[in-house]
Order: structure tokens, then C-alpha cells, then sequence
């Protein structure tokens, strides 16, 4: 795993803050993160008067995640987080290249609580660049990769146990064991 990352960090040899939040460098962020263009504004307007109506609608259920902070603090619409990332790796032409990136390079950020959807949620670029990330975060990245090579893939949220959620695998019997 740790060649992975070294290999992955000679992919991008540009330095840049790992988020805004923390650095003050917005500037070295591309202006497409900084600010919202009429239209996207427009469409955060849209979504946010249909999570009022939804919540009116629907009072028992938990709010969607439709316009999250970005790493800059805008708030943007989730469907433009996902965008199609062409790699130009071997190792990523592949659904199990994508999906073993992710896997062997991320680490996760449990979210807290972990009933509730984040605030935050950061573009794929900063995910690779801080290498960490949440659920949502690995599923937008995952998602992003998948259609840069031509998958139909979309993310959904949902509920998933403890196990799951935090990557516990050792009440899992080792594969290793049984060869």
C-alpha cells in the first residue's frame, strides 16, 4: 500500500493546501471552487426550496444531502462535485483498478455522528491530495473515476452497521487461512 501512495503522489507533483478551511490559501484553488457561476447558484436556490418542500412532505425522514460546503466553504450543489475524471493510468481503466485506488489509498474519517450526513463535502482532487476522506467523500472520487472511464455509476446514502462503517473486518474469517 505504501508504494501506491508513492506512486501516487509522483502523479501530482503540483503543491496545494489540503483544504481551505485550514491553509488560507484559497487563491490555489481553481475559481470554480471559490465561487458559484449564475447557474450553479441558481440550482443551489432550486435545491435548497426543494429540501423545504421535501422536509415539509416528509417531516419523519432524515433531510437529503443535496448543497454541502466544499473545501472552500461554498455551497455547492452535489451532482457538480461529481465530474468525469479521466486517469491515463493502466491500473485505472478498470472498475477494480478504480475501486483498489480508493481502497489502498484513502484513509477514512468516520463521520461524527455517524447517523448524520456531512457538512463538508470535498472535491476528488482534494480527497487524492489529502488522501483521507469520508464515506461520501470515497463514494464521490469512486463515482468520478468510474465515469471518467465510461461506467454508469452514481452514488446513494444509506445505513450500513458498525462493521461496515468503520472498516472492521476482524470478525471476518482471513482468506489467507483457508488456502
Amino acid at each position: 500500500m505504501e508504494k501506491k501512495r508513492q506512486e501516487f503522489k509522483q502523479m501530482d507533483q503540483k503543491e496545494a493546501p489540503t483544504n481551505c478551511w485550514v491553509s488560507d490559501h484559497q487563491e490555489l484553488h481553481p475559481e470554480s471552487y471559490r465561487i458559484n457561476s449564475p447557474a450553479e447558484t441558481r440550482l443551489v436556490t432550486l435545491a435548497e426550496n426543494f429540501q423545504l418542500q421535501y422536509s415539509r412532505q416528509y417531516p419523519d425522514r432524515r433531510p437529503l444531502l443535496l448543497c454541502p460546503l466544499n473545501e472552500c466553504g461554498v455551497r455547492k450543489f452535489v451532482s457538480t462535485t461529481i465530474r468525469p475524471t479521466p486517469t491515463g493510468r493502466c491500473g485505472l481503466q478498470t472498475w477494480q483498478g478504480c475501486a483498489a485506488l480508493v481502497a489502498d489509498l484513502l484513509m477514512l474519517e468516520p463521520l461524527d455522528p455517524p447517523t448524520e450526513l456531512p457538512s463538508e463535502l470535498f472535491s476528488p482532487t482534494s480527497v487524492l491530495r489529502r488522501q483521507t476522506g469520508t464515506c461520501f467523500d470515497f463514494a464521490t472520487l469512486l463515482c468520478s473515476l468510474l465515469l471518467g472511464i465510461s461506467y454508469d455509476a452514481f452514488c446513494v446514502s444509506g445505513y450500513a452497521d458498525r462493521q461496515v462503517c468503520l472498516l472492521d473486518r476482524s470478525q471476518e474469517r482471513c482468506p489467507l487461512l483457508d488456502t
